[in-house]
């Protein structure tokens, strides 16, 4: 992906003058630990990625469920499943 000139010059500007504080970095690392599925077969059987416990619930993919170990409300994909990527939107504000 080509970046213009000028965004270029705005970017590294930014990157020497922007410092990211610590707890933002321990933000991102608490947001990756909520980033878990369970994982559903044909025959309603469960397992949880989180605490990794298999158990039976009467569901349909892509709906969300809470796990009866963790305690956690979690997004229900296939076993067909391959490859899943989290999506979180998430802005910085700063003055220049």
């Amino acid at each position: 992906m080509y970046v213009r000139k000028k965004y270029r010059k705005l970017l590294s500007l930014a990157d020497k003058q922007f410092n990211i504080p610590n707890s933002f970095h321990r933000f991102i690392e608490k947001q990756k630990l909520a980033h878990n599925l369970v994982i559903k077969s044909k025959s309603n059987h469960c397992w949880c990625t989180c605490c990794k416990t298999n158990f039976v619930a009467q569901t349909k993919a892509n709906s969300m469920i809470k796990c009866p170990n963790c305690k956690q409300q979690l997004l229900v994909k296939t076993d067909r499943l391959q490859e899943y990527s989290f999506k979180d939107n998430l802005q910085v504000y700063f003055k220049m």
